[in-house]
């Protein structure tokens, strides 16, 4: 007998005919089975490379989900999924939209449509080699306005993964919170910053992302208390968009990635999927200069200009290589009322002025035509008295720029003004290479209501959550004429520029732009990791340039060192316009300022070039043994870059492992050579990867070339070329040097840089360029010296360098190094050798500016360095009284030595030391009332004496006289001081302290601003935080202290005065310990939606209503704990104002000390020009990592 099992039943058949008769009956059953779409299997969209995405073919839920081997998503699992829609305008709660899914070959078409909800969906799922691709169509079958929020999401129960907010940050994922990077739309809304998303274990990286050329209001995130992953579109549906009446399209896309880099890989991978969002157009990189006319710049190569805005002299920047853009601004309508205009009019009344219509007529249609409104119907607008137009009250309406809204508007005129110019230099025989929009980010929060404006978007409305109407994003319909000029320009081979990248959070603008830049405060942004972080991502391998405005007769040397070195690490181009973005205190129109810098500008921008021409990529196969050092990569192979950046207060010594099988390194790769300092670290094989050690100072960049000594040296010979045949141009173009002398040094310049970059030139080169340096120095009377004597000791140094690179030797001035005006200090330098052979005679001695001296206190005799050795020789280096404090000075070193075969070498380094003040004082409020701490600093390495004097306001006195102080080398001292005196009336005194040498020349000063508050003149209601359960906690009847981003808790153990304080934490371990606490509890409580996990603190609103102008002071209290970075506006007191003619003024700051303090007072003063209307008091705490607490605030007005 023969048994056969068939769907669970079991028969007998005792002869074969029978046999046969059931296998025709079940081959026929199967046919049905497969053809019976009741019975079909539920269909599964698969991509190339593993993720299979299985959907119910009769609800088009989420049945399945697998990345490989991983099952992410098992079937039943209950949670809901698939598309889901909430109706906002009709405030109905969110509910699956069921549909069918219908195999068409490898992909799945979804249709579902809702009768009762009015609404109907299709979806096309579609198999591609790294992913699946989604695109469908939301539509309304009512004929009325609706305003949707339409989620796809996947049920996944992730506890335990992690979720990447960026390149740099993330967090574990829990089932208590929602985890969003997201930034706000207006009105409500929100939307994700970055395009992609993704979610990471040990095995699996499982990610989710929008097309970027297809602008549309999307969240990616993933739900904790929902189990979902979820991508979620907020759509208007109107009649009104004739091009998709009552329809929204969406795109999406699901894919994996390697889970060991998180969201670097998701990055990688969005770039593969879409590389025609990321290609990078210009051909050379360099720096942004604005309107200024390079031509006016002496010596204008030294600072690598390459993007000229506003295209001034086209013919000129055409013969020196640089790119020129014309200058627009298609997003702004501007109508001047006349000085004397009575009264406040209104937008409507503005225009219909007799005045603006005679003289402004154009501007007056473009604004009639195509400028926005909002929820009221009154246009977006805003006024202000205009700088550039004395006396006159200036309307600014935005413009929707969208080239097929009919008749004149600000669009076509925009277009004739761009291509007339175009015309206009080609019949010059000139060249513009692209145009430049100015204040792109401006705006971009705004939302349009104005239908008729909508019949030609191309975009998907979204809709207002305050208002639940659709509204078109206004920053779409900016994107309509950027992507008009992306058809008409880039096939001929033209550039798109703008400033205001990626403002407001929108990342669109990465698909069509090809020069991106900012203007940027660094001294306020420096520490904002997040947004050059984002920046950085989505420029791929385009140009970013942050273009600083600053005070440069404060921001010079060493604070402008720093921001190259950031931007080092980055390998973004820095670049300089002015204070006020004008011709004021303008860095290029400022002689002093620019040819301060210039050092600079030649020792950083080639570098970054060079990083930029590598490629900067978001996996960096590199990680570093210290977690505080930043570690990006650029390039692979031969070209393999590493950069490092220690963002700490102190020096950080760590170990960089590279994996060098991902990054197919070459085999003679035995060298980490950092082009900024010259230094050279042997590297050691450990399997695959290879691994060096290094000590990067604080606040600096280091950038290694992992490569062989033969590529490292010919790199530098041929850089030493260059430099010395700049000098010998400049010398041969000095109308003032023809004499037989300057022919002479001409000629004998060309032996060292004519012919191949021969690496075993180098030492003779050295020594050739260095001699001749030395004669021309002396000798050599041009008009100007400075310069060609420059290049040749840029072309001694850097040939020495190749010279360093063949022998195996590293010489280094030790991290340690300091000068202190008027006193002595020690200045160590090292040499070490990793070659075969020794080095003989080793000798090592200093170079320094006019008026220093320098003497050697150890290892000064000529000493043999074996390899595998170290000399060292200590310097005390006398700095002159007549030194800048705050300046820097340049220390060379020098190492003579006699190479293993004979030849005389001799190395080179140099390093810019800033000058220090001998004593560093400081005051800081102490807890107790009336009560400072004075700190002494001894920068210098020897004793210092000196008499102390502290002159406290009236109507105080100290309570103890100071004594006079002996300070040992490099000694910090603290003193407490208090002060004795009637009550003072409620305001902000000063005080100062001060130190004087035994000589009486001053050696320090500092002056402390502190405040004496009244509770009952304070304008904040609850400014000790003692009111309230929960977040936000009340600040009046209708007011809060609202949170500000990932917010604030509450803790009653720390505290000033009072039962508690509030408490922000960021990238610890302990932000963990911040959670919702039960009703009535207060002791820990903050939001649970996390927005962003670099930015937490406070924020209140106060209605002031002033009549006349009246200062205000503003005071707060806060204590801190391993606070990482420098004092800057990230954690600080931060106000802005709005004066009651509706002008702003921003960014008013007061920054607490990081590190760890106890109770630290500080306070601002603010001097209004106009009466305010209103204030929003910050108190901040973003972009560091540690914990700060906040109490006793105060906000009060002067002259009562």
């Amino acid at each position: 007998m023969t048994t056969h099992r068939f769907f669970g039943l079991t028969r007998a058949f005792p002869c074969p005919h029978h046999r046969s008769f059931a296998v025709r009956a079940l081959a026929a059953l199967a046919l049905v089975v497969l053809m019976h779409p009741t019975l079909a299997a539920d269909p599964t969209i698969k991509s190339g490379d593993g993720l299979a995405l299985t959907l119910s073919e009769k609800t088009g839920t989420v049945v399945s989900l697998a990345a490989g081997s991983d099952v992410l998503v098992k079937p039943g699992d209950g949670t809901a999924s698939g598309f889901l829609v909430e109706d906002i305008g009709r405030k109905a709660s969110e509910r699956a939209l069921a549909g069918t899914c219908t195999p068409q070959g490898a992909d799945v078409v979804f249709a579902a449509e809702a009768v009762d909800a009015g609404l109907a969906l299709s979806a096309t799922f579609r198999s591609r080699p790294t992913h699946i691709a989604v695109a469908g169509e939301l539509r309304d079958t009512t004929g009325d306005d609706r305003a949707i929020v339409l989620t796809f999401a996947l049920p996944l129960d992730v506890a335990g993964w992690t979720w990447g907010d960026d390149i740099r940050r993330t967090r574990p994922l829990t089932a208590s919170e929602s985890f969003i990077n997201k930034s706000n739309t207006g009105e409500g809304g929100s939307h994700s910053i970055y395009p992609f998303s993704c979610l990471t274990s040990a095995t699996t990286g499982l990610c989710c992302g929008i097309p970027l050329d297809k602008p549309i209001i999307c969240r990616l995130s993933y739900n904790g208390p929902k189990k979902r992953y979820e991508i979620t579109f907020d759509l208007g549906l109107s009649q009104a968009t004739k091009k998709f009446p009552g329809r929204a399209a969406f795109q999406f896309i699901l894919y994996r990635s390697d889970p060991g880099w998180g969201f670097r890989a998701a990055a990688k991978r969005f770039y593969e999927i879409y590389p025609d969002s990321f290609t990078c157009r210009p051909k050379q990189q360099g720096i942004w200069m604005p309107f200024t006319r390079i031509s006016t710049i002496e010596d204008f190569e030294d600072f690598g200009f390459m993007f000229m805005e506003g295209a001034p002299e086209v013919g000129f920047d055409d013969k020196i290589g640089v790119y020129d853009f014309v200058y627009v601004e298609p997003w702004s309508i501007r109508l001047y009322l006349p000085p004397g205009t009575k009264g406040t009019p209104t937008p409507d009344e503005a225009m219909t002025d007799a005045t603006v219509k005679q003289k402004q007529a154009t501007d007056v249609a473009h604004a009639q035509s195509c400028a926005t409104t909002d929820k009221t119907g009154a246009f977006n607008t805003r006024s202000y008295l205009a700088s550039w137009a004395p006396g006159s009250k200036c309307y600014d309406f935005t413009a929707l720029p969208d080239p097929e809204i009919p008749g004149e508007t600000k669009a076509s005129h925009m277009d004739k003004l761009i291509f007339d110019r175009f015309k206009k230099e080609e019949e010059k025989g000139s060249t513009l290479d692209g145009v430049y929009f100015d204040g792109f980010g401006e705006w971009v929060g705004e939302l349009n209501y104005r239908k008729e404006l909508w019949t030609t978007a191309d975009f998907p409305l979204a809709f207002s959550w305050e208002t639940r109407r659709p509204v078109q994003v206004y920053a779409f319909g900016v994107y309509e004429y950027v992507a008009h000029m992306d058809q008409a320009l880039h096939p001929k081979g033209k550039l798109l520029m703008a400033n205001g990248y990626l403002w407001g959070g929108y990342p669109f603008t990465a698909h069509w732009l090809d020069v991106c830049g900012n203007e940027i405060h660094w001294t306020h942004q420096r520490a904002d990791l997040g947004f050059f972080d984002y920046r950085r991502t989505l420029a791929y391998h385009r140009p970013y340039l942050p273009l600083d405005n600053e005070d440069f007769e404060a921001f010079k040397c060493a604070k402008v060192e720093e921001y190259f070195q950031k931007c080092l690490f980055w390998g973004f181009f820095p670049s300089m316009f002015s204070p006020g973005a004008s011709s004021f205190g303008n860095f290029w129109q400022t002689p002093e300022y620019h040819n301060r810098e210039r050092p600079l500008f030649r020792t950083y921008v080639p570098l970054i070039r060079r990083l930029s021409e590598a490629g900067w990529e978001p996996v960096t196969f590199a990680r570093a043994s210290a977690p505080d050092i930043l570690v990006e990569r650029f390039g692979a192979n031969d070209m393999l870059h590493i950069t490092c950046n220690n963002p700490g207060a102190k020096d950080a010594t760590f170990d960089l492992t590279v994996e060098a099988d991902k990054l197919n390194l070459p085999a003679d790769a035995e060298i980490a050579a950092d082009l900024v300092s010259g230094r050279n670290i042997p590297v050691t094989k450990d399997g695959t990867a290879l691994r060096f050690s290094f000590t990067l100072p604080s606040e600096n960049t280091a950038a290694f070339w992992i490569t062989s000594p033969k590529a490292l040296a010919r790199y530098y010979v041929g850089r030493a070329q260059d430099q010395a045949k700049r000098a010998r141009d400049r010398l041969v173009a000095d109308k003032q040097a023809k004499d037989a002398a300057m022919e002479r040094f001409a000629k004998d310049l060309g032996p060292a840089v004519d012919g191949a970059a021969d690496p075993q030139a180098a030492a003779g080169m050295t020594r050739a360029i260095g001699s001749l340096a030395a004669d021309f120095a002396k000798a050599a009377r041009p008009t100007r010296p400075e310069k060609i004597v420059a290049d040749l000791a840029e072309a001694e140094l850097l040939a020495s360098r190749a010279t360093a690179a063949l022998l195996g030797a590293d010489l280094a001035i030790r991290p340690d190094a300091r000068l202190v005006q008027g006193r002595r200090s020690k200045v160590a330098v090292t040499v070490s050798l990793a070659g075969a052979g020794a080095l003989d005679n080793c000798s090592l001695s200093l170079a320094l500016p006019d008026g220093y001296s320098a003497r050697p206190v150890s290892g000064a005799k000529p000493a043999k360095l074996a390899a595998g050795g170290t000399l060292e020789t200590e310097f005390h280096v006398q700095t002159p009284f007549t030194a800048d404090i705050g300046g820097s000075s340049e220390i060379t070193a020098r190492l003579t030595a006699a190479a293993p075969d004979g030849t005389p070498v001799t190395l080179t380094t140099r390093r810019a030391v800033t000058i220090l003040v001998p004593c560093e004082i400081s005051l800081v409020t102490a807890e107790s009332a009336n009560t400072f701490n004075l700190t002494f600093r001894n920068h210098a390495d020897d004793i210092l004496q000196g008499y102390v004097s502290v002159k406290p306001p009236v109507p105080w006195q100290l309570a103890t006289p100071l004594k006079d102080v002996t300070l040992q080398p490099r000694e910090v001292r603290t003193e407490p001081i208090a002060l004795k005196g009637p009550t003072a009336a409620p305001g902000i005194y000063s005080m100062t302290a001060s130190m004087l040498d035994l000589a009486r020349l001053p050696i320090g000063e500092c002056t402390l601003d502190f405040a004496v508050t009244n509770a009952d003149r304070n304008l904040l209601k609850n400014a000790g935080f003692e009111d309230g359960t929960e977040p936000p906690l009340p600040a009046g009847p209708t007011a809060f202290w609202e949170p500000y981003a990932t917010g604030y808790g509450l803790d009653t153990t720390e505290k000033r005065s009072g039962q508690r304080s509030i408490v922000a934490i960021l990238g610890r371990p302990d932000t963990a310990s911040i959670r919702p606490a039960k009703k009535g509890k207060g002791d820990s409580v903050a939001f649970n939606v996390v927005e962003s996990p670099t930015f937490a603190g406070a924020s209140c609103e106060a209605v002031l209503n002033q009549k006349e102008p009246r200062s205000l002071f503003i005071v707060a209290w806060s204590k801190a704990e391993e606070v990482s970075g420098s004092a800057d506006n990230n954690y600080s007191i931060y106000v802005d104002l709005h004066y009651q003619d509706g002008t702003p003024l921003w960014g008013q700051i007061a920054p607490f000390t990081p590190g760890t303090h106890g109770w630290e007072q500080k306070s601002l003063l603010i001097s209004p020009e106009k009466p305010i209307k209103d204030v929003k008091l910050y108190l901040l705490f973003r972009n560091h990592t540690g914990k700060v607490w906040f109490d006793d605030v105060f906000l009060g007005e002067l002259g009562e």
